[in-house]
């Protein structure tokens, strides 16, 4: 290496200097942030414009793996960046997807002739990528990402670039596993609290709805005309007491327990429709049902239908002007599907990204942040998956995909 060194000539040797310190000044930046308190995001755009500038390139991007599809997504971009958030990358897919899945970085220095390029994110943004260098960002031996620069503004991409692009990928893993670790920790605070507060809330709450269960039967058997209605009483009583628990199950970390029967998917919507129908028209809400072929599913129905009425509830909130929700339900391409669709305001990405993260909560006034969470807990009881699609100021539609009982 040191022979290689006295061949440059003085002015590539001071540009050698420099890269090199401003890759060490880089480093010990990210090493001083991991000492306090930092936002991992405008770290990471930190490091991507730096990167960019000591690689000499035009754009730099660091990728992760989302861990329950194995699809890559971009996670920042320098500040050149388009907005990539709906973009997916598949493992195997392209120069990223080649580096995520072997763990090996590559160098292309004619992209659009080279046949591993995926020239679909261009397509989309009207970036033309000429050049790249890519990758992997590793913890151990497992992948989290990747970290790309894009087209060398001279000369082209080398080893001694892939050299400097691998350390500062490294210290991405790195501050990104440092934020995930302390979000764990807290997020374990967190909810042993809530935990401890549902224990105890479920326990005096079990002994004055014991008390007004009481009542009921008595008022029941002293006034025959209010059999319904006591009944009624009981019903919410117990479902009071449900949702205690469910969030009790939920703080423990353990899949909500569920009482499953075989119900026709048409006749729990019809239901569920019936039931909101009257309070949504009340709130100048048009509730329209579209029924398709019926199928019978697994469910447990009240958990469930507390599930749609919570989906219902948060699109009622993003209604503006277009107040209209519809809800589907039946087989569609062979799957017993649920879809509720909405015309309000819509999310943005990082919304939808953190959906179903407990205490997450954004543009709801008096939200804990946990219902969702327990949302995707009790589909996820089901064996069931829900989808969310939404784009700022069209509306949003979530697809609940349950099994089939042949």
């Amino acid at each position: 290496m040191a022979q290689e060194y006295t061949k440059l000539s003085r002015e590539e040797l001071i540009s050698l200097v420099e890269r090199k310190s401003e890759e060490v000044g880089v480093l010990t930046e990210i090493n001083r942030r991991l000492k306090g308190h930092f936002e991992i995001g405008s770290l990471l755009k930190e490091i991507m414009n730096t990167t960019k500038k000591i690689l000499n390139s035009e754009a730099c991007s660091l990728l992760l793996v989302d861990e329950e599809t194995q699809q890559l997504f971009f996670y920042v971009t320098d500040d050149s960046g388009s907005n990539l958030d709906q973009f997916r990358i598949e493992k195997g897919q392209g120069v990223v997807g080649a580096v995520f899945e072997s763990g090996e970085p590559l160098i292309v220095n004619n992209a659009q002739q080279d046949p591993r390029f995926f020239k679909g994110v261009d397509a989309e943004t009207g970036f033309v990528t000429k050049s790249l260098a890519c990758v992997p960002m590793t913890l151990g031996r497992r992948v989290i990402g990747v970290v790309e620069v894009l087209n060398k503004l001279e000369n082209d991409y080398a080893e001694d670039d892939l050299q400097i692009l691998e350390t500062l990928a490294s210290q991405s893993a790195l501050a990104i596993e440092y934020v995930r670790a302390n979000e764990k920790r807290s997020m374990n605070e967190r909810m042993a609290v809530v935990g401890n507060m549902a224990a105890a809330v479920i326990h005096d709450l079990r002994n004055s709805m014991q008390v007004i269960s009481g009542f009921s039967q008595l008022i029941a058997l002293q006034q025959p005309d209010q059999k319904e209605n006591c009944e009624i009483i009981r019903s919410e009583i117990d479902k009071l007491v449900q949702m205690s628990q469910e969030i009790l199950e939920f703080s423990r970390g353990s899949k909500i327990s569920i009482s499953p029967k075989n119900v026709s998917l048409i006749e729990f919507i019809r239901n569920l429709h019936a039931l909101n129908k009257t309070k949504l028209s009340e709130e100048k809400v048009d509730f329209q049902l579209e029924l398709l072929e019926d199928v019978t599913i697994s469910i447990d129905v009240v958990k469930m239908q507390r599930v749609i009425q919570n989906i219902i509830s948060n699109a009622v909130d993003a209604l503006s002007d277009d107040r209209v929700i519809v809800i589907t339900g039946g087989l569609i391409e062979s799957k017993a599907i649920i879809k509720t669709m909405d015309h309000g305001q819509g999310m943005d990405s990082e919304t939808q990204k953190n959906l179903f993260k407990p205490f997450f909560t954004k543009g709801k006034a008096g939200g804990t942040g946990l219902g969702m969470a327990i949302v995707q807990n009790i589909i996820s009881s089901h064996n069931a998956t829900i989808q969310v699609d939404s784009e700022l100021g069209k509306g949003t539609t979530f697809t609940l995909d349950f099994p089939i009982v042949n």
